[in-house]
């Protein structure tokens, strides 16, 4: 009897052993499989993202052949690089535009007065906006008494001091001392913005500020404003910048933006009017007498931009995978070649 028991006993741990390989060997298929399938989501979302990310390189391509293609001697808001209209098609060449496994867009805020919050398709230009690293001290000056900005003169002086060359503090800005002393500290940088977000370290700034100026300013171009595109804002300080009373200066702008609007009030659209020299404005004020006031500003004004910025959201056939993508794009304005791309920031 001993010895039996002892043969059913062995039987019954061998059986024992063998159910608990067998439930180890199937954790590791789980546990493998799972890998597996994790391993297998990865390369499809990594396909996945390189499709919109190819997507958005195809954006920036044919925002350059519009550009490259627009050779006339003004540029306004109603051309295929603002719009994406072409004839022959019922929608902006820059909406949802079909590639054969992804898609894009490339989108423009408006911020005239009867555009705001408006999403139109195309490429918005940066020589209609206010260059910080170009602007005198009267037209920062006005363009934030323009914009609603109490401490205005603090912010315009801290701006010059914050890209000049020198350690001089002048009348309620900054200098080293005062950034230093902050905390986080940090140090005057002494140069010009290489990207609008440096103005967020500037003293009197914040970011409720700095998001309302942030539709109208720029680091890039010639200093130079475009009129045909430029908005009511940026005009209206340029005038009171160069001594125009402030109610001139609303009122002229506003001639100037309904006479580009067109007969339907609205832009972007065929009946669109553009001004192609500085002569060309007396067409769109009530009173030539007042053509004076542009007149002073004719070194400031331009016609044509150079710089242009393409936002881009590209997606994936199965919207999996989305890039967006921000894009400046400098012109040559001598044609010789392509548009140059100057920056590259993905979201």
């Amino acid at each position: 009897m001993i010895v039996c028991y002892k043969k059913n006993n062995n039987r019954g741990l061998i059986l024992i052993v063998a159910l608990w390989i067998v439930a180890i060997l199937a954790l590791l298929a789980v546990g493998l499989g799972f890998r597996i399938a994790s391993e297998l989501h990865l390369v499809k979302f990594s396909r996945d993202n390189l499709k919109a990310l190819m997507a958005a390189e195809a954006g920036v391509q044919l925002a350059s052949k519009i550009l490259s293609a627009d050779i006339n001697d003004y540029d306004s808001l109603n051309e295929t690089w603002a719009t994406g209209e072409i004839a022959g098609l019922d929608r902006s060449i820059f909406k949802d535009f079909p590639l054969k496994q992804a898609t894009f867009s490339i989108e423009r805020e408006a911020e005239l007065e009867n555009a705001a919050n408006k999403v139109f398709y195309g490429l918005s230009d940066e020589d209609s906006k206010l260059n910080i690293n170009k602007a005198t001290t009267t037209q920062l000056e006005a363009f934030f008494t323009e914009l609603g900005i109490t401490n205005g003169r603090e912010i315009t002086n801290s701006i010059l001091d914050w890209i000049d060359e020198d350690s001089t503090t002048s009348f309620d800005g900054a200098e080293d001392d005062y950034y230093t002393s902050q905390e986080p500290n940090y140090h005057c940088k002494n140069a010009s913005l290489v990207v609008a977000e440096e103005l967020l370290l500037i003293k009197g700034m914040d970011r409720e500020k700095f998001l309302t100026i942030l539709p109208f300013v720029t680091v890039y171009g010639d200093g130079k404003i475009n009129i045909n595109t430029a908005s009511f804002e940026v005009l209206t300080s340029l005038l009171i910048s160069r001594g125009s009373l402030d109610t001139t200066a609303r009122k002229l702008v506003k001639e100037i933006i309904n006479y580009r609007f067109g007969e339907d009030a609205e832009v972007g659209t065929v009946d669109d009017r553009a001004f192609e020299r500085i002569e060309d404005i007396i067409k769109a004020l009530s009173s030539p007498l007042t053509f004076s006031e542009f007149a002073k500003c004719a070194d400031a004004i331009k016609f044509k931009s150079e710089v242009f910025r393409a936002n881009i959201l590209a997606s994936s056939s199965n919207k999996v995978a989305k890039k967006r993508i921000s894009c400046l794009l400098k012109k040559d304005l001598s044609q010789i070649k392509g548009p140059e791309i100057i920056l590259w920031a993905e979201q």
